[in-house]
């Protein structure tokens, strides 16, 4: 079976994202014409730039837009992996592009960073059902261009959420299915006058997950007004101004499935799950906790260990757009504003009163130093920024410049609330505070020029300044003073050649491009005696892209990301589930993407992806703690491969319309089928076989009806059924790891397993 799933990602996708076009936005030629040079915002890369890029539409989105996060909504594009907390894709999930984890992808809603600034991760489950008021996503691999907020170590996602509408319109939308998952959307558009126009979005997501207890109760909004502004004359050129406020957030409540499962209990025996169950000293609940589990074991049994986060955000962009003789200027400036406050609650059973700053407590002639508690660790933080740019679009190319200031203030505490046993009284005693500030603050300049005929060269240039300062008392009441002024120089260049020949197109391009990348907080925080560096990396990428319009399409990109002081992935994690990074001085990635798009027939499109790539770091040391000595013991493992990283990674797409696409109005029926292969990949950086996530394939199938009125295709129906994993595969996405040494060296193992065969059916209708 393994063998007949890998030849079906290599047969049916020999190649591109199941919609990704690196950068061929359809089946259409890409604009080789270089005397239309465009520039459409600061983040976003247009047909010209010499980077890999794919880009997704808000049709092609809706597709699979059952109520799953974002990130497995983009699964399907190349080099890309997602794993989910809960097993079903709903509530904690992440990414991986070309193996770089979450903190190295840097995304952007509207040209607003969305990554938190201490973690630089994104956390999606803040921003439920982000996907319905989306209108295209594009994802770039690699280094790509000039971003706002940190650094794109691994790729950059950049969200679009100006949807464009002409009639107003309202719809509503609900969704159940396995796991006791229900969605309901509702959205409604108002183009109130010629000049001013709103559409708003609520959403209600709820899950009891795969895993269990990993219930997740999500609720989200959006809203938008757009202001066209009375067209002006200056100085002899006409003037268009816009005024767009977006304001959107949301709040979730999920129980904790941060733990994972223990190796033995997904891969063993009864002996190894005793055996896993001795050497930890688990006995009591737990341990039954655990013999009575299967897979989808959740370590966590306290009612309330859940955490309760909120997020809301708002934009305020402004552009003015003005022709003059000889060109275009386009100047856009946006303020932007994050609040976010919550906490997550957590059960101790015999914590040591001590480890919270409580004295003991004396009853008669007992001394009680440890008691049952329930902590609450709370985040609170602000983030706000301004962003700036020109373009000036001339006849034979281009300049863009700009700059950004962002400035972030959180603040992290902890609260015991409760002890006892059971929780006799209740308390509100801080046993920890941080505070923490953050100034980023970047200017560039970028340019396309053609230098002749179908030649265009690419140069961008960023300077980038962080300023960040932290101090307090952790959560294990140790203190910290973290102090940095760091600086870096990104420049990039890169050059591209575009033609056809009889009837075909192609395309060529070449980059290198150089960037930084600062610590995050957990790095500095958790670093022990060791302070992180600051990670740099060259990216060196060449691509060709070969079309027939409206037939075909097929693009190869080569890469090669040579690292200095990469902050990798250990394995394992913190005390609230963050992965653990260090420095390694020499490494790298490389790789070979291959993409493809064929429009069969008016009633069957193919799509395919596949990832070669080979990760790799220069003579790893690995550093494992010995509890009989209390020493650290060094271990040379020579080159080894980088963890989280799998060597191949495809993807494959089938759509085929039953009735016939080209009807107008009436029903549309099609059915499609999705699948994805993640080779094996290693848990640590040690090359140890045995500390693998399993490779792993899935099959998703889906019928989507649609009928609309011939009069009027803006009033439709529209009923999506996906079925996800259908082959129900049992299989594991992500998972941690460490090695000690008590007699022996033990190295435990969890994964986290993912949901077999499992369905949604959704109901949309829009009038």
């Amino acid at each position: 079976m393994k063998k007949k799933q890998v030849l079906l990602c290599a047969g049916v996708a020999l190649t591109a994202g199941m919609w990704g076009q690196s950068q061929i936005d359809s089946l259409g030629v890409p604009s080789y014409d270089l005397k239309t040079v465009t520039v459409h915002d600061v983040n976003t890369a247009t047909n010209n730039d010499p980077y890999a890029v794919s880009n997704l539409t808000s049709r092609e989105i809706s597709k699979i837009n059952v109520g799953q996060d974002l990130p497995f909504l983009l699964r399907f594009t190349p080099s890309l992996t997602v794993t989910s907390d809960a097993g079903n894709g709903v509530g904690y999930t992440g990414l991986w592009i070309r193996g770089s984890d979450p903190s190295r992808v840097n995304v952007t809603i509207n040209g607003v960073p969305l990554n938190d600034p201490e973690s630089q991760q994104v956390f999606w489950v803040n921003t439920p059902d982000l996907a319905s008021s989306t209108n295209r996503i594009q994802i770039q691999r690699g280094i790509g261009t000039s971003v706002n907020g940190t650094g794109s170590f691994g790729g950059s996602i950049h969200i679009d959420t100006d949807q464009n509408f002409t009639k107003n319109f309202a719809r509503v939308s609900y969704g159940v299915g396995s796991f006791g998952t229900s969605k309901v959307t509702a959205e409604t558009g108002f183009r109130v006058s010629k000049r001013f126009k709103w559409n708003g979005r609520t959403s209600v997501i709820n899950s009891n997950g795969y895993i269990d207890r990993a219930r997740t109760n999500l609720n989200a909004y959006f809203l938008k007004g757009e202001w066209n502004l009375l067209p002006e004359t200056v100085d002899g050129s006409l003037v268009q101004r816009s005024l767009t406020a977006y304001v959107f957030g949301g709040k979730e409540n999920t129980y904790q499935a941060w733990y994972g499962t223990p190796y033995e209990k997904v891969y063993g025996n009864a002996a190894d799950v005793q055996a896993y169950l001795d050497r930890n000293g688990i006995t009591g609940a737990d341990a039954t906790n655990l013999l009575n589990s299967g897979r989808t074991y959740n370590y966590y049994l306290y009612p309330n260990e859940i955490d309760n986060y909120k997020q809301h955000h708002a934009q305020l962009h402004f552009e003015s757009k003005s022709k003059l003789s000889s060109f275009t200027r386009t100047t856009r400036v946006t303020g932007h504003f994050t609040h976010g406050e919550g906490y997550f609650e957590q059960f101790k059973q015999g914590m040591s009163l001590a480890a919270v700053g409580l004295p003991s407590v004396v009853n008669g002639s007992d001394t009680i130093s440890d008691m049952n508690a329930v902590v609450q660790r709370w985040l609170n933080n602000n983030f706000i920024g301004i962003i700036a740019s020109q373009s000036l679009d001339f006849s034979k190319g281009n300049i863009t410049y700009g700059f950004a200031a962002n400035h972030y203030h959180g603040k992290s505490y902890g609260r015991v609330v409760a002890l006892g046993e059971p929780l006799l009284f209740f308390i509100n005693h801080e046993y920890y505070r941080g505070v923490a500030n953050k100034n980023d603050v970047n200017a560039f300049v970028k340019s396309q020029v053609i230098i002749r005929k179908h030649w265009l060269l690419n140069a961008d240039l960023q300077g980038r300044v962080v300023n960040y300062a932290t101090s307090g008392i952790d959560n294990d009441l140790s203190s910290y003073n973290v102090q940095k002024n760091l600086n870096f120089f990104n420049p990039k260049v890169g050059i591209r050649y575009n033609n056809e020949w009889n009837g075909y197109g192609f395309s060529l391009y070449t980059s290198v491009a150089h960037a930084g990348h600062e610590p995050n907080r957990n790095d500095y925080i958790d670093g022990g005696l060791v302070e992180p560096k600051p990670e740099y990396m060259t990216d060196f990428e060449g691509g060709l892209s070969f079309w027939k319009p409206n037939k075909f399409n097929f693009h190869t990109n080569v890469y090669y990301m040579n690292y200095t002081n990469q902050l990798v992935l250990t394995g394992a994690l913190n005390d609230v589930g963050a992965p653990l990074r260090t420095n390694v001085s020499q490494s790298f990635r490389r790789g070979i993407e291959n993409e493809i798009q064929w429009h069969v027939t008016s009633r069957l499109d193919l799509a395919g992806n596949i990832t070669f790539s080979e990760s790799m770091i220069k003579d790893f040391t690995e550093h494992v703690f010995n509890y009989d000595t209390y020493t650290d013991v060094a271990v040379a493992r020579g080159n080894t491969p980088i963890s989280f990283s799998p060597n191949r990674i495809a993807a494959a797409h089938a759509e085929v319309q039953v009735t016939n696409p080209l009807r107008e109005g009436g029903l549309h029926l099609s059915v499609f089928a999705n699948e994805k292969y993640v080779s094996s990949q290693h848990l640590d950086n040690t090359g140890n076989n045995e500390t693998t996530i399993p490779s792993y394939a899935t099959t998703d199938m889906g019928v989507n009806i649609h009928f609309s009125t011939k009069e009027n295709e803006s009033n439709r129906m529209n009923i999506l059924f996906l079925v996800n994993n259908v082959f129900n595969r049992m299989y594991t996405s992500n998972g941690y790891a460490y090695s000690y040494i008590w007699g022996q060296t033990v190295t435990e193992r969890f994964y986290y397993p993912q949901a077999g065969r499992n369905y949604m059916v959704t109901l949309s209708v829009k009038i």
